[in-house]
């Protein structure tokens, strides 16, 4: 099981979020994170359905403990479809 989002699903992500943070609503930078809601090492897996796109920032505040992950923009993500 790959734990590094491809570029394919990173740009995905990124146009799923709308070139935003996923939790500050921050245009992202040329360097944002794909973050795992269901963490790696608790079997998530890498795949859209369970990431959100972040700046540097808020990831770091959730892995720090002190933001809890917004997961409402995850919802549909299964059906989305972008090309």
């Amino acid at each position: 099981m790959k734990r590094l989002f491809d570029k394919s699903q990173k740009r995905h992500l990124y146009i799923a979020a709308d070139g935003k943070c996923e939790q500050c609503s921050a245009p992202l930078e040329d360097e944002w994170d794909a973050h795992h809601v269901v963490r790696y090492a608790d079997d998530g897996i890498t795949e859209v359905t369970n990431a959100l796109a972040l700046c540097k920032a808020c990831h770091r505040k959730i892995h720090r403990g002190k933001n809890n992950v917004k997961t409402k923009r995850l919802a549909g993500r299964c059906n989305q479809q972008i090309s």
